[in-house]
């Protein structure tokens, strides 16, 4: 079931029928007997536990005993980052305390105890027990209750992670011929915040109400990186995203509203009509699908075969964009501000320059990594505490709706002069910027290689020019950078933890790294073209070795040139007018 998440794109059927027949589900089922699976008590959620064994849990002991787990243990990020920002909201809303003072004083209170007070969570879960059931008759937790359509899905309508639509799993796999309502819930869960857009929708209808609903728009975690502080246990990780802040008694999470359909998007004259956000709660669990789970009974199990699904709430599209605080944001000329984002080419530490920079992190008061700064400089987070930072980018296909080109999760050390340094912030944007640097001259090197080994020999050396898509096909396909920045991310890792310890001697090695992996990954490439006498010859013109403060020196060099050049163009410019 770990493996669970996949991408879809068509429908097919898995009831043994045309999928487009008209499909309801009668409560109770049969003999009296109500259809449940509540999510507080049935083991859903895989745990990662202290002791290194995974679990399936509830979500109520999944909280109360946070402390016991490292972490939510899933082969998918997508469904841990979901997962996180149902169990923030839920904190928030069961947080003892009203105004911003009660609510941190409870904040340095609970960390110092290590682990959450039952009471408080117990008596809020207890409260809304019924509306963490997956298949309650009024309120089935996320989805839209009564909700009907004129065509059902299969369940992987929910999924997302694979790039062939078509090829979306084994159908011999039971867990999606009968699909148990854990699998359900998962994908459930990871769709509604990592929704892709674009696509039309169908309408519904909730009892006599027709539903007509706008294009598909992505979820609230779909657009850029997603970015949150963690800690040796989930405990840690929850404290570290639960940001205080005053109780606003209209914010709560989708399933404390009696009719959350009602907050979908609206096609109108003047075009698409939202709804405000109205606070942390429900931000972090907006309906980005309104969605009806279609079970049935096989063989006296509770299985889930199919799926009612259209648009349901975006985020407003404002002139001040709604700030999610698992993002970090970038200024842009077009919309003010837009999350960093995920590169298809580039590895996540890659972007390191700009996941530490403070400026991405200012814009928004209830941001988890802005808050830990704060938490290390008010000394509330001793400086020996050890956090990382995890984050998850994924990248869709432009232009196809629910079509993903990749994800990837990566967990960096975060020590806390990271946050609260900003030399320490430039040293890691020079490191990075000296490693694209080498990788470069690395590429321009190559690319001399290639070209002289594919002079035509009837020509002789240094006569005549091969040609260009020779030289590029050559070039992509022995590029020496496709090991180099493999082979760098751990070192890059040494690096932070590194620089807080001694700058200085962290910058050094850290060069001293990267020109010795940039010559092994340079000369495997080379290595690879053969010892013919061309190839020996065009290798031998590509030397000296790697330096990055000669690469530096020349790149400054080259800019002063070429600023004097720019000057002389403007001189002779002023005197030709005059």
């Amino acid at each position: 079931m770990r493996r669970l998440l996949r991408t879809l794109g068509e429908s097919r059927s898995l009831f043994g029928g045309n999928d487009t027949e008209y499909f309801t589900v009668s409560f109770p089922l049969n003999q009296g007997t109500m259809i449940s699976y509540n999510l507080l008590e049935n083991p859903w959620i895989p745990a990662l536990q202290t002791d290194g064994r995974i679990r399936d849990v509830g979500l109520r002991e999944l909280l109360v005993n946070a402390h016991e787990f490292r972490e939510v243990a899933h082969d998918s990020p997508l469904f841990v980052a979901s997962m996180l920002a149902i169990c923030v909201a839920t904190l928030q809303r069961a947080w003892p305390g009203v105004s911003f003072i009660e609510r941190d004083d409870e904040w340095s209170r609970i960390w110092k105890q290590k682990r959450f007070d039952g009471d408080f969570l117990s008596n809020y879960l207890d409260q809304w027990k019924e509306r963490f059931d997956l298949f309650h008759p009024q309120f089935p937790f996320y989805q839209t209750a009564g909700m009907v359509m004129e065509k059902s899905s299969p369940l992987f309508r929910l999924a997302l992670e694979e790039n062939n639509a078509g090829m979306f799993a084994n159908q011999d796999d039971p867990d999606w011929i009968n699909p148990p309502p854990a699998l359900a819930a998962q994908l459930l869960v990871t769709i509604q915040n990592f929704s892709v857009g674009l696509g039309l929708t169908s309408n519904a209808k909730v009892g006599n109400e027709i539903l007509e609903t706008p294009r598909f728009t992505n979820g609230a975690l779909m657009g850029g990186l997603t970015v949150w502080p963690s800690g040796a246990t989930l405990f840690e990780t929850l404290m570290l995203n639960l940001v205080p802040h005053e109780l606003n008694p209209d914010d709560k999470p989708c399933w404390e509203w009696d009719a959350p359909h009602e907050l979908r998007d609206k096609e109108t004259k003047v075009g698409r009509e939202t709804q405000p956000i109205k606070g942390i709660c429900d931000l972090l669990t907006v309906q980005s699908r309104l969605i009806r789970l279609l079970p049935v009974e096989v063989n006296g199990r509770v299985v889930v075969p199919g799926v009612y699904f259209t648009q349901g709430r975006s985020l407003p599209k404002t002139t001040t964009p709604t700030l999610h605080p698992f993002k970090l944001y970038q200024a842009s000329k077009e919309t003010g501000l837009m999350p960093l984002s995920l590169s298809e080419n580039k590895a996540i530490w890659r972007n390191s320059g700009a996941l530490f920079n403070r400026d991405s992190r200012k814009h928004d008061e209830l941001n988890s990594l802005a808050f830990v700064a704060r938490q290390f400089e008010s000394h509330e987070l001793s400086e020996d505490f050890r956090a990382g930072l995890d984050v998850v980018g994924i990248a869709a296909k432009l232009g196809k709706a629910a079509s993903l080109v990749l994800w990837r999760h990566d967990r960096l050390p975060l020590p806390p002069v990271l946050l609260t340094d900003q030399n320490i912030e430039t040293r890691v944007a020079n490191a990075i910027e000296e490693a694209d640097k080498l990788a470069e001259e690395m590429r321009m090197r190559f690319a001399s290689v290639a070209r002289t080994l594919l002079i035509p020999e009837k020509l002789g050396a240094g006569a005549g020019s091969p040609d260009p898509d020779d030289v590029k096909n050559l070039v992509a396909k022995f590029d020496p950078r496709r090991a180099f920045w493999p082979v760098l991310e751990n070192h890059f890792t040494e690096l932070l933890k590194e620089l807080p310890v001694d700058a200085e001697s962290a910058r050094a090695n850290w060069r001293l790294r990267i020109e010795e992996v940039a010559n092994d990954c340079f000369g495997a490439s080379c290595h690879a073209l053969g010892n013919a006498p061309n190839a020996v010859i065009a290798v031998a013109q590509a030397y000296p070795l790697f330096s990055v403060e000669q690469i530096l020196a020349w790149n400054s060099k080259n800019a002063a040139k070429a600023k004097g050049k720019a000057a002389k163009g403007a001189a002779k410019g002023a005197v030709a007018a005059a």
